[in-house]
């Protein structure tokens, strides 16, 4: 079409010797001390294990742990229940060196789910804020986007929460067939909210910004809802 493309390699030659920079290790050498156990000073019981870790660590990476530490006495096991040993072992691992357990990790909706909520849970601030930005971009679907909307709002997760309600405006009807939906249903709050977009989104333009929405009930829920479903 009229058109030529040219393609080139380039060689660069200097007489300037390449230095070799060493990589950080840092993130190794902490995962070492973990997976070790040299010096650590707090033992954790999880699923009937012991699992070794450093007060200094957790003081500067997850301040729900450290704060755990200090209120057991000097040299008890500390018991920690309603979190698998894999999963706790995961989170601590992203304490010790700010890397995933596996690749994979959060690929699935449970383990992105089960990982959020343990991060929350322990304060591992930046695990959390992956296993969201996950589920938020991989993982909301018409199954999963009411349950995603109820766990964003109770773990005070922003970008899923946001992501979740624009995803249900989107598919209301399909979204409102499912059982999630069900279990949605319970907060009146979150199912207002979601009502108001819904209505505001459905909306035709000449009825004006400042159209007024149907009166709701206690549930949230409107005359619209049954013709919205």
């Amino acid at each position: 079409d009229g058109a030529i493309i040219v393609e080139a390699d380039i060689a660069v030659y200097t007489k300037t010797p390449l230095l070799w920079r060493p990589p950080s290790r840092v993130a190794n050498d902490f995962l070492r001390m973990f997976e070790s156990g040299v010096g650590s000073d707090v033992t954790f019981v999880v699923g009937g294990e012991r699992v070794s870790a450093h007060r200094s660590i957790l003081l500067a990476r997850s301040s729900a742990l450290s704060s755990i530490c200090d209120e057991a006495a000097p040299g008890d096991d500390i018991e920690i229940s309603a979190v698998s040993l894999a999963v706790f072992k995961a989170v601590m691992r992203f304490a010790y060196s700010d890397e995933l357990s596996s690749p994979d990790a959060l690929s699935t909706l449970e383990g992105a789910r089960t990982l959020l909520t343990a991060a929350n849970r322990f304060s591992i601030t930046r695990l959390k804020q992956l296993a969201e930005v996950e589920l938020a971009s991989q993982h909301l679907s018409v199954e999963s986007a009411a349950d995603l909307l109820l766990l964003a709002d109770a773990h005070s997760c922003p970008q899923l929460r946001e992501s979740a309600m624009e995803y249900i405006v989107e598919h209301a009807a399909a979204v409102m067939a499912t059982e999630g939906w069900a279990r949605l249903g319970e907060s009146n709050e979150l199912l207002r909210e979601l009502m108001e977009k819904v209505f505001t989104a459905k909306r035709p333009a000449a009825e004006g910004a400042d159209a007024e929405l149907p009166p709701m009930d206690s549930n949230g829920r409107s005359d619209a809802y049954v013709t919205c479903r």
